[in-house]
């Protein structure tokens, strides 16, 4: 509170305002607006101290936020909808119920225990606690991560101790199986339960004992996990499922070969069979004892849910703890688990002697297929193959999308037809089989003033250039690009994405459109104001750095497996190819890497190629505007 403020609370204090009604009035309507724009600068100054200082500014928004939203209003399960708290509570309750009820029952198959485990050292328990992320919520017990951290030695010797007992004798504390629960919304209809995400707030002890096991047991279910799952992978991304899913639809349209795409599960993380979830990692080759001692622990789970005031008690029976550190490596092991059963290692589409017949990131799988009966095929054993690990296929969001060369016969999952879409957003990117990217450019339009907004009120407000240069180019560029690695841009599309941020640089700037042009401002006048990266440069260097990560890998992913690749199968018929950008991906970020193929150059000569991206992009550009084909792209 400014000083001025604060002498004129003491001056309200002092007045009479019986004898002075109208002045009290007017002092009280001034100090409401005083208080407001000392909040409002209170606010920025603490988010301009944040940007300064490289920290998170949407973390400090998160700090200053005064109350949070609750829930107003729930759909039943007969589409009505409810006001009432004990009626919002009533439902919630019965949908996590039915939500985390087994079908199967509670397992009772008894896991054959080998031998005692190597116990576990302190150096073990404090590089977990070290590698832990900061700022999350404590669990039901109250302690949290940073009074953790600030232990000595000592705590971790008898962690590690105590650990040690809790694997050797395979029991673990009661208060590991208790769980508080927060709703995250996601998107959509803000009244329906299934766009929420059930975030479950665990114990510190219990995080930190299950991260040591997870050391041990990453490296065999790293090698049981095939390169077609790219989560929970290192060194994997969601660009390696993009640009193959790109590429294939580019390869299935140059050759006139019929492809067929559908995609989506539902609610992995919270549909899983336990059953399931500890066969799977036996057969990858884990431990029994690691696996009996997880069983134990989610063994009789409960978690509280607080929506208002009154906590609600659920009896979790199926699907894995989400922020378990070991979770997601779990839900993973299960889903390789299902999918193994399904006899598809001659289906999907051939690639340089490999069928390619599915990709997944997580809960996310979209199958690959030539035809509609070979799809309804995969389908069904997947479901078939799902439902008994309680893995169910999401109707709703499952859908087919097919190029013009292949069959119009429905795909049916179950006999019923599943419905047909020009365009899919798959992990953030809106994909079609005609690679067009006029409606991904729209999407990354929204998605740039999103992140500009954002980050408005520290950029409008700091006199500092360079902070505002760069805190646009660490929150606008990234969301402004993304994916930018596997688009293939033209001249009308790259003047469109210069509009897109020439515009965010004159709000950023406090110029309007109609001042620019009353001032015969050009746009390099802009840029000479904001500082900022250009927008074309940037993807430009991020093509050719993913392509040097490509050509580096050699673990068989599908991303280098299907940008080098050519059907050999069939010739590619004589036609007039549009080699403007728009139809094929041949342009920095191929071209680079058919140059690092030709010449199996070393590292130093990928750093030159690194360096030359501009000049070999300018270089493919002008071949594509000139509707030349890039026969040999390494001349």
């Amino acid at each position: 509170m400014s000083d001025a403020t604060r002498n004129l609370l003491a001056k309200r204090r002092q007045m009479d305002g019986k004898n002075n009604h109208v002045g009290y009035t007017l002092l009280n309507r001034l100090c409401r607006q005083r208080l407001a724009e000392d909040l409002k600068n209170f606010s920025r100054y603490r988010l301009l101290d944040a940007a300064s200082n490289r920290r998170s500014v949407k973390k400090t928004k998160r700090e200053l936020a005064q109350y949070r939203l609750t829930i107003s209003c729930l759909k039943g399960p007969d589409g009505s909808r409810t006001t009432s708290r004990p009626g919002m509570e009533s439902i919630l309750t019965n949908f996590y119920s039915n939500l985390f009820k087994s079908d199967h029952g509670i397992s009772t198959e008894q896991i054959p225990i080998g031998e005692m485990v190597p116990s576990f050292l302190p150096s073990e328990v404090r590089h977990a606690i070290e590698t832990m992320p900061k700022g999350k919520a404590p669990g039901a017990d109250g302690l949290s991560l940073e009074a953790l951290q600030a232990c000595s030695h000592k705590i971790h010797c008898a962690l590690a101790q105590r650990f040690t007992r809790y694997v050797n004798d395979c029991k673990a504390p009661d208060a590991w199986r208790k769980s508080k629960t927060i709703l995250l919304f996601k998107k959509g209809d803000k009244d329906d339960l299934d766009n929420y995400r059930p975030m479950t707030l665990l114990p510190v002890l219990y995080k930190v004992f299950t991260r040591c096991l997870l050391a041990r047991i990453r490296r065999q279910l790293d090698e049981a996990r095939p390169v077609e799952q790219a989560e929970f992978q290192r060194k994997f991304s969601t660009l390696d499922h993009i640009i193959t899913c790109c590429r294939i639809t580019e390869a299935a349209r140059e050759y006139h070969e019929p492809l067929i795409l559908t995609f989506d599960y539902r609610k992995a993380f919270d549909s899983i069979e336990r059953e399931k979830t500890w066969s799977a990692p036996n057969e990858q080759g884990i431990d029994p004892r690691y696996t009996e001692i997880l069983k134990e622990c989610y063994s009789g789970c409960v978690t509280v849910f607080r929506p208002f005031f009154r906590d609600l008690e659920v009896t979790v029976e199926k699907g894995v703890r989400r922020r378990d550190p070991i979770a997601p490596n779990l839900s993973a092991a299960c889903l390789e688990y299902t999918i193994r059963h399904c006899a598809w290692d001659s289906k999907g589409i051939k690639i340089d002697g490999r069928y390619l017949s599915q990709l997944r990131f997580a809960d996310d799988l979209v199958l690959i297929s030539r035809t509609s009966d070979e799809t309804s095929e995969m389908l069904n054993d997947l479901h078939a193959a799902g439902i008994k690990a309680g893995l169910n296929i999401n109707m709703k969001k499952t859908k087919c999308m097919r190029n013009e060369y292949s069959d119009r016969n429905p795909v049916y999952l179950q006999e019923e037809p599943l419905e047909d879409v020009d365009e899919y957003v798959y992990l953030g990117r809106l994909l079609n089989m005609k690679n067009d990217l006029k409606s991904e450019l729209i999407r990354r339009k929204k998605a740039g003033w999103a992140a500009y907004n954002s980050i408005r009120n520290v950029i409008e407000h700091t006199r500092d250039d360079e902070l505002r240069a760069n805190l646009f180019n660490s929150t606008v560029l990234p969301a402004l690009s993304y994916a930018s690695k596997t688009w293939s841009l033209t001249k009308n599309l790259e003047k469109r994405l210069r509009r897109i941020q020439i515009s965010l640089e004159r709000r950023m700037v406090g110029i309007t459109l109609h001042q620019q042009r009353l001032n015969r401002l050009h746009n390099e006048d802009i840029r000479s104001l904001s500082e900022v990266c250009d927008i074309i440069q940037h993807i430009d260097k991020a093509k050719h750095t993913f392509a040097g990560h490509l050509m580096r890998r050699d673990d068989g992913r599908w991303s280098t497996t299907s940008v080098c690749w050519e059907p050999r199968e069939k010739k590619r018929p004589v036609v007039d190819l549009l080699y403007d950008g728009k139809t094929l991906l041949l342009t920095e970020t191929i071209s680079a890497i058919l140059i690092q193929l030709r010449y199996q150059s070393t590292g130093q000569y990928w750093l030159k190629i690194e360096n030359r991206g501009k000049e070999v992009g300018t270089r493919a550009r002008a071949i594509a505007a000139n509707n030349g084909s890039p026969s040999n792209p390494s001349k």
